[in-house]
């Protein structure tokens, strides 16, 4: 019997091939739960770090004061925890933009927005996603420090 790794689906789970003496491998497989709508909050098992999510994007939300610029939307009552590898899935995004405006900011570790001033080709060119680009309201842009500008 050969037992080999396959993949690591979530902590603690291994999915594995074998064959008994079989040209047709067996295979085993759980997926993980990836799915969520966009707009759910998501944080790993054992971290404090809470997420939303958009597509295959996730945004870290800095401060647990963004909750009150969503009443009744968000707040630590929605945050569903996952395995880290369900997280780790997900592609991280720092990249806002109010939802009356084109204009698109990074928002760095530290709180402040930096305004993205390209042009839509360089955008792209630069190797952002335009996926990636959260829509916050006015209330939660205005929460960030305007940094420097990025142009690149």
């Amino acid at each position: 019997m050969k037992i080999t790794k396959n993949k690591l689906v979530d902590p603690g789970i291994l999915t594995f091939k074998m064959s008994i003496n079989n040209p047709a491998p067996v295979t085993r497989d759980r997926e993980l739960e990836t799915n969520f709508p966009d707009g759910s909050l998501i944080r790993a098992r054992g971290d404090y770090k809470v997420y939303v999510i958009k597509g295959k994007w996730r945004r870290h939300i800095i401060n647990s004061k963004i909750f009150s610029l969503y009443p009744g939307l968000l707040g630590f009552n929605k945050v569903q925890e996952v395995e880290p590898a369900v997280l780790a899935q997900y592609q991280e995004s720092d990249l806002v933009r109010y939802v009356n405006s084109k204009q698109v900011f990074s928002v760095d570790g530290s709180g402040k927005r930096h305004w993205l001033n390209m042009t839509g080709e360089q955008f792209s060119a630069s190797g952002r996603s335009w996926d990636a680009v959260f829509t916050i309201n006015s209330r939660e842009l205005n929460y960030y420090p305007l940094g420097q500008p990025i142009s690149k």
